[in-house]
């Protein structure tokens, strides 16, 4: 009977040993995880991607959010996008928002009512560019680094400004949202 004991709690042992996740890599996903964040594995290279211009984006961190004025989730996920982008510096993070929205005479009115005056917004009314990038739905958000790669796709709303998604934006640009702050 005794031995049973020790045998259960072996592997009881053994078994917690193997399922602990070292407390830095579960740092590491942590924001992932709140986020809904899918990693692109391996990343890849955003070249052509009318009608954003990405070469001029280089060196920056890019937050690309595909929506629309009719999209529910996406307009409920705006204010936080817009939190998230005044919290960095644009010279080092920006939020980019790329509206899917047949007339594009709606999506002034909406960006005015909104207040999202601190990012920048294209149109792609015909869904060029979401097919090109394989976007399913909306909303949808790529995280692309400074060097023009995807690493990363939200494939849903998300909230961008809660402490995960601000450690996820600052591991990729050494920058914190104090920092950045400062230098503006």
């Amino acid at each position: 009977m005794m031995r049973n004991l020790f045998v259960l709690l072996a592997i009881v042992a053994a078994f917690a040993a193997q399922s602990s996740i070292p407390s830095a890599v579960a740092g590491s996903h942590d924001a992932e995880a709140a986020l809904g964040l899918q990693p692109t594995e391996p990343p890849v290279a955003l070249t052509r991607v009318a009608p954003v211009s990405l070469a001029d984006k280089r060196g920056r961190v890019v937050l690309m959010n595909f929506w629309a004025t009719w999209c529910a989730p996406c307009v409920r996920e705006m204010p936080s996008l817009k939190r998230l982008q005044a919290a960095f510096d644009k010279s080092v993070f920006e939020v980019i928002l790329i509206s899917v929205d047949r007339d594009p005479r709606v999506i002034a009115p909406f960006y005015e009512r909104l207040g999202l005056d601190n990012m920048a917004v294209y149109h792609d009314p015909r869904s060029r560019l979401s097919r090109q990038l394989a976007i399913g739905g909306l909303p949808s958000t790529l995280l692309i680094d400074r060097n023009g790669n995807e690493v990363g796709r939200v494939a849903a709303a998300a909230e961008w400004d809660i402490p995960a998604a601000l450690a996820l934006i600052r591991r990729y640009t050494d920058v914190s949202p104090l920092k950045a702050a400062a230098v503006e």
